[in-house]
């Protein structure tokens, strides 16, 4: 789910903030900026993944990175 999140991220979508939330982020402001919607799925991802690596984790990782570079 997180990767979808950074989907609506890299969009720019008005959906991006309720969905950060129902991955479990931290309530955002309305008018975020995909710099701070970036750094919500970080943490959300780091809590998910309880700081395990693995194949999936560095895809994700990468694929959150590439959104960053876009939007920021």
């Amino acid at each position: 789910m997180v990767p979808i999140a950074g989907k609506y991220v890299a969009r720019r979508s008005l959906k991006a903030v309720p969905m950060i939330e129902f991955v479990g982020g931290t309530t955002l402001a309305a008018g975020s900026t995909p710099a701070d919607q970036i750094r919500a799925l970080r943490d959300v991802f780091g809590r998910l993944s309880m700081g395990a690596r693995s194949r999936l984790a560095d895809a994700v990782e990468a694929y959150l990175d590439v959104v960053e570079s876009a939007v920021v």
